[in-house]
């Protein structure tokens, strides 16, 4: 047997936190159409309805109903209470009705309470609803029908049974539309069957806040095509069929952290906060600690995720499609989790622990970056896949054990892994190790006569022996020296030199050394024009190391690139 007033009480946490209007209004117009609370409290069980409706601030109490005992079916009750709380399935729908349509007469403007109401029948499709209705803990045993209607006031459902589909296609919610702890479902006891139902809210209107937190939908949740000008908070919410939010707008926050989602989950074309640039550094979207039973049927297609928190959530086979995520500087895809103001509460996993010294959880971002990566390499969304493996090596270089801040600048910028990132942006780029082996070869022939060449005499050109009695003559006669032991910017001639010459000499001296560079680059042995000991001895050292290692970047970013 339903327990209505556990409903009730799930429902009414939340109208005791400021959702409802002041108490006093509540109580005074809800009683108006049978009596004041002071008449309910004289009222014993036997009396009047012991049921208790909204509490009153002013008094610290839950004033009783107060209305006569029905007369239902022996059992229908666990103690006797009015025709509205009755849970008789045969109770006259027609005496129901009266009264609850002289209740919202009675209320106007103000406070219509039907709290803990079991309704044998509710259509009220096309109405406006002119006072504050408040139906937390209510029972609708049969099709709940509010589509096409206008709560002008507020609509507070929270903690209401629907036993069979709720319809709230195209309704207008100008107030507050509060569904907290809402079972949207078939609660069996109550009449012997085991029916569920679907909750339809497509096209529906929140012109302000929409609450679904902790509620319950055993079967389809459709919101397409809805519309909510506030939060949308489905906080611990569960769906064990589908959800689907197909071209639903968000224009403020959706919240689903702790949810769990049973079955397939859609958010195709939907709108998470329109107008909204990387500038704005609020979440949107809010997926932290959401269970998927099936991720494979979670698709997200031409949305944006610019400002959306997954981490601590499984990704990894979630399908993503046409999907806008923010991005870098250099126009690479970036998870909002990176940049997120880490005091924004729903950011609160993020910020770090007391005495941790890096910025933010990089390691939950890792594991996010990581997720991604994988669900687009097993896509085949390359490109996508790529970005996101930057940002995973991203989040291992910004992350450092060290407390001291010097070592954390050491390790952020001169680390293995920051070496990493500049050489090929994380194997991501074939191009930059490529460009940077031209430059180091480039770069050594400039430096190689600066320390000095030496001239090979078993691959150098034999000179004649009458251009060695010329050369010896003009030396006699204060020429000029050819150098013999090694060639150098100042000193670059291997054999006589003539007058006006000197630059063609160092020319023709940077040529042979960009040829050794690249002899050197290529690990050949029968160099003509040899570093000499020991300082060019250690640059084509250096030079062998510098262009072993971009080679082996080059090798590994083009596995990478063409393996896919």
């Amino acid at each position: 047997m339903i327990t209505t007033h556990l409903k009730h009480s799930s429902g009414s946490d939340a109208l005791q936190g400021g959702l409802l209007p002041d108490r006093r209004v509540l109580n005074s117009s809800a009683m108006s159409h049978h009596s004041h609370a002071e008449q309910a409290e004289r009222t014993g069980p036997e009396e009047g309805c012991p049921f208790e409706m909204s509490f009153d601030n002013t008094r610290g109490l839950w004033p009783r109903c107060g209305r006569s005992i029905y007369r239902g079916r022996p059992g229908a009750d666990d103690k006797p209470v009015c025709l509205m709380h009755c849970r008789d399935p045969e109770k006259s729908d027609r005496e129901f009705q009266k009264a609850f349509e002289g209740m919202l007469a009675d209320a106007g403007g103000g406070v219509a309470d039907f709290r803990g109401f079991v309704f044998p029948r509710s259509v009220y499709k096309k109405r406006p609803f002119e006072a504050t209705c408040v139906f937390a803990g209510a029972v609708f045993t049969g099709n709940a029908e509010f589509s096409d209607s206008n709560f002008k006031r507020g609509a507070y459902f929270g903690g209401a049974i629907f036993k069979e589909p709720a319809h709230f296609l195209n309704t207008e919610f100008e107030g507050k539309a509060d569904f907290d702890a809402a079972d949207f479902e078939e609660y069996g006891a109550f009449v012997g069957a085991n029916f569920t139902c679907d909750a339809d809210f497509s096209g529906a209107k929140f012109k302000r806040d929409g609450r679904f937190q902790n509620a319950r939908f055993l079967q389809r949740a459709d919101f397409n095509g809805a519309e909510f000008a506030g939060d949308a908070k489905f906080s611990g919410a569960t769906f064990m069929e589908e959800a689907d939010f197909t071209k639903t707008t968000f224009s403020k926050g959706a919240f689903f952290d702790g949810s769990r989602f049973g079955g397939a989950a859609m958010f195709l074309e939907t709108v998470f906060r329109p107008g909204s640039g990387d500038s704005d550094c609020k979440p949107c979207l809010v997926m932290t600690n959401a269970q998927f039973e099936k991720p494979e049927n979670v698709k997200f297609y031409k949305t944006s995720l610019r400002h959306a928190l997954l981490h601590n959530c499984d990704v990894s086979e979630m399908e993503f499609s046409s999907v806008d995520w923010r991005k870098r500087s250099d126009g690479r895809r970036i998870v909002f989790d990176e940049v997120v103001d880490v005091s924004d509460p729903a950011a609160e996993a993020l910020a770090p622990q007391q005495g941790y010294p890096d910025e933010r959880e990089y390691n939950l971002v890792f594991e996010l970056y990581h997720q991604l990566k994988m669900n687009h390499d097993d896509r085949g969304d390359y490109w996508t896949a790529g970005d996101f493996h930057y940002g995973e090596l991203e989040m291992v270089r910004l992350h450092s054990p060290h407390r001291n801040g010097a070592l954390r600048w050491l390790h952020r910028n001169l680390g293995v892994v920051a070496w990493y990132k500049r050489a090929s942006a994380y194997g991501e780029s074939y191009a930059r190790p490529g460009l940077l082996g031209i430059l180091v070869v480039l770069a050594f022939a400039l430096l190689y006569p600066a320390v000095g060449l030496r001239v090979d005499s078993e691959h150098a050109a034999p000179v004649p022996a009458r251009a060695q009695a010329s050369a010896s003559m003009s030396v006699s006669q204060g020429a000029a020296a050819p150098c013999t032991e090694r060639l150098t910017y100042s000193c670059p001639w291997t054999a006589q030199p003539k007058q006006g010459t000197e630059w063609r000499d160092r020319g023709r001296l940077l040529g042979n050394a960009f040829v050794t560079s690249l002899y050197v680059a290529a690990f050949q042995r029968d160099l003509t024009y040899q570093p000499s000991y020991p300082w060019g001895r250690l640059l084509a050292l250096a030079e062998v190391l510098l262009t072993l290692t971009l080679a082996a970047l080059f090798l590994l970013a083009m596995r990478r690139q063409f393996k896919r």
